[in-house]
């Protein structure tokens, strides 16, 4: 699978924003397009819900975030375009959700690296991380 991403660093407001996310996957044999459709953006929007919400944040010497309702996930009106290309073959059909849960993390680096110059290293991925030092 590849993926690209279009993302904004808005530092005055400390936020960042993906505007578009596209996905091109061959996930195999296709039974049910739709499906494998809804495998892939749902998984797309659970990494882009990790990169730019997760972590775990130590309170007292416990985690803050103890189950899925105190962890924030992408909500409808945050939810990038998201464009899903399937290229036929005859290969045996393989995991969906994962490709875009996993590389989706890596696109919205790049797209945020060359939109500011600096990389990013650690999830979650902040705005205040893009700011260029002043001494390089």
């Amino acid at each position: 699978a590849a993926i690209s991403a279009r993302a904004w660093a808005h530092s005055p407001a400390g936020t960042i924003t993906v505007t578009r996310v596209t996905v091109v996957a061959d996930p195999g044999i296709v039974v049910d397009p739709g499906s494998v459709h809804g495998q892939i953006e749902g998984g797309a929007i659970f990494g882009l819900s990790s990169v730019l919400h997760g972590g775990i944040d130590i309170v007292g010497g416990g985690t803050a975030q103890a189950n899925l309702d105190t962890t924030h996930f992408l909500r409808f009106n945050e939810v990038p375009e998201i464009d899903i290309a399937l290229i036929s073959t005859d290969n045996k059909p393989g995991a969906l959700g994962e490709i875009g849960t996993i590389a989706v993390a890596g696109a919205v680096a790049n797209a945020l690296s060359r939109a500011t110059g600096v990389g990013q290293y650690k999830f979650p991925f902040e705005a205040v991380d893009l700011i260029p030092s002043p001494n390089c």
